[in-house]
């Protein structure tokens, strides 16, 4: 008999809504929890301020709002869709006059409206309750485009996972799984290729979008559209960055639970309290299990115990073999429902073994020659080194100094296999932009040890002289700035002491420099030595050559100025370490302060230090105007 109601019918809606009420409730009163959990208390220094922490409360809360939606979503499909998981209720609802699609679409529709119902009373309320305060409306608007899209979207995606299984605890392991499989796969493959290709960089993960709980982890932020002006009275505006991705994130729980349908046309009876519902998904779900745990378990145990490299390429390639296997037989043991799963399928193990091992090899073997290529000259506009300096590097001599010191990397990169992060190992990320505007980016582990610096051909101290070329130097010290006594904040010279023992040194004084000194300082003394190499040497390892030329006298100059392309300004350090050869800065200070190195500084300042010049930190309390 057929349904008098293709999709819909009311009285299985009426029973689930009796039968599950609880789940609305708790739903409703997590909004409301959040509803009135906005901050509305005066606590900023000015009403602008007050209203820029009443907005940002607001986002915040609906960010709160999309991560407990993912929760919701899975507990409310595995309650609407609990008739396909129960022998008894599967028969009794097979048995109605209803076509399958009714049951189903009934249900699913059951478990959305209410919830979007509940999502529209406490969107009222927030309004009612904050609407007058000046907020804006779009923040509001904003709070409903984030909440009401995640429930369609995580709900629906969760709907069209519990129609692939027939047990109701697997519902929510598939959740989970499927809305990060993608980013953690790739994840494992980039870790086999950081793990035996020398000079590979994992760098961002490219299917972290259509991998949500990993997607959401990382893109977490407000983009402010205007900054806090105190004086002007004006408050901060902010957006939500995701509302796009929270959308197809909604398009794809609506299509995902539409496609549901066809999967739940063709499932038996027999299929409730299965693992796996659909039979032509059982080889998939073995490869799947197989596959994911060779690669993964290895991987997710060397990056957790920080040991991101095995001893061997035979221990990496037993511990992938082991772990496969250990993943198919758990998958025969989920799919069979027993422990008996040894005297069968050692063929397909052993054809995905095969598989996972011709990988291992091949990119052992580096077939692609990613190892041993190096970008031809001609191709390359700029070389980047954004933990090391903040700036692009440009000149002829530069470029050349990097690729000669690619070279030799490459040369010696079985010697460098060694070296492990954290274990005395030195990092470098180089990245070449391309004339076609692609960019080449490799990450080296250079061994550290005296033995290495001391020779004068090792990769260490190749680095090191790329570190100090002129043009490096000149970025640190700002040459392509001009600026002015109007942009100095503070600046001093910082005078450190040897201490008695081994507690190393310490500051002693802070003598003060007059915005007009600091840039006389700079001009006359500090600017002339950089063009000589005579200050802003970079030190890789703290020899005795390191030592003998540093003295006990630090500059350190504090300029405001625009940060990256923002409309206001930022407080960044500049500071320089006086060399014994620092002869214009020396000669300046002299002169000018009295001041001379009465010591050697065997522990003191470290050029090291100073790669960061470019980006903005905060400034001493004690040192602020």
């Amino acid at each position: 008999m057929k349904s008098k109601t293709s999709f819909f019918d009311r009285r299985v809606s009426l029973h689930l809504l009796r039968r599950f009420w609880p789940l609305w409730l708790a739903w409703l009163a997590v909004l409301l929890l959040a509803v009135f959990n906005v901050n509305d208390r005066f606590t900023g220094s000015s009403p602008a301020e007050h209203l820029s922490i009443l907005r940002v409360n607001l986002l915040t809360g609906g960010e709160a709002l999309t991560w407990v939606s993912f929760v919701a979503g899975a507990l409310m499909a595995m309650a609407m869709l609990s008739y396909l998981y129960f022998p008894r209720d599967c028969g009794l609802i097979n048995s109605l006059p209803l076509r399958r699609e009714t049951v189903y679409f009934t249900a699913v529709l059951t478990g959305l409206v209410p919830m979007l119902l509940c999502d529209v009373l406490a969107f009222g309320l927030l309004w009612a309750l904050y609407g007058k305060k000046g907020v804006g409306t779009e923040y509001f608007l904003w709070w409903l485009k984030m909440v009401a899209p995640a429930n369609i979207g995580f709900y629906g995606i969760a709907c069209f996972c519990g129609t692939l299984t027939g047990h109701v605890l697997v519902l929510p392991a598939v959740y989970v799984v499927l809305s990060c499989a993608a980013a953690m796969f790739e994840g494992a493959v980039r870790s086999v290729f950081s793990t035996l290709l020398y000079g590979y960089c994992i760098g961002s993960i490219w299917s972290e979008w259509i991998s949500p709980l990993v997607w959401f982890t990382d893109h977490r932020s407000y983009q402010s559209l205007q900054n806090m002006d105190r004086e002007k009275g004006i408050a901060a505006a902010y957006a939500p960055g995701w509302i796009g991705y929270l959308a197809g994130v909604c398009a794809v729980g609506l299509v995902l639970a539409i496609l549901g349908v066809l999967i739940v046309r063709r499932r038996h009876m027999e299929s409730a309290g299965e693992i796996v519902a659909v039979p032509v998904l059982r080889p998939v779900f073995r490869v799947c299990m197989t596959v994911g745990c060779g690669l993964g378990i290895p991987m997710f145990w060397a990056a957790a115990t920080a040991d991101y490299r095995p001893t061997s390429f035979a221990m990496l390639v037993l511990s992938v073999l082991l772990c496969a296997a250990l993943g198919f037989f758990l998958a025969e043991m989920l799919i069979k429902k027993t422990l008996r799963v040894f005297d069968h399928g050692w063929k397909q193990l052993g054809v995905l073994c095969a598989c996972l091992l011709a990988f291992l090899i091949l990119t052992k073997l580096d077939v692609t020659g990613y190892e041993t290529h190096i970008p031809d000259r001609a191709e390359i506009e700029s070389v980047e080194l954004t933990d090391y300096i903040g700036g692009t590097l440009r000149e002829p001599e530069t470029i050349d100094a990097f690729l000669d010191f690619q070279r030799g990397v490459v040369a010696h990169r079985e010697e460098n296999r060694s070296a492990l992060p954290g274990r005395r190992a030195h990092n470098i990320w180089l990245t070449y932009h391309l004339k076609n505007g692609k960019t080449y980016t490799r990450y080296y582990l250079l061994p550290l040890s005296d033995e290495l610096y001391a020779d004068p051909g090792s990769d260490l101290r190749a680095w090191e002289r790329v570190m100090n070329t002129q043009e490096i130097r000149m970025l640190k010290l700002w040459a392509d700035v001009d600026w002015s006594e109007a942009d100095v904040e503070n600046a001093w010279v910082e005078i450190t002491r040897e201490r008695e023992g081994d507690m190393g040194p310490r500051v002693e004084a802070h003598e003060p420099l007059t915005p007009a000194q600091a840039v006389s300082l700079y001009r006359e003394g500090i600017f002339p030595d950089a063009e000589n190499a005579n200050i802003y040497r970079w030190h890789l390892w703290d020899s005795e050559e390191a030592r003998a030329e540093r003295t006990n006298l630090l500059v350190t100059i504090y300029l405001r100025r625009d940060a990256r392309g923002q409309e206001y300004a930022q407080v960044f350090p500049m500071s320089a370490s006086v060399l014994t050869c620092s002869e214009n800065t020396l000669r300046w200070l002299k002169e000018n302060m009295g001041l001379t190195p009465s010591e050697q500084v065997h522990g003191g300042h470290d050029d090291q230090q100073l790669e960061i010049a470019a980006l903005p930190i905060e400034q001493p309390q004690n040192q602020q105007q």
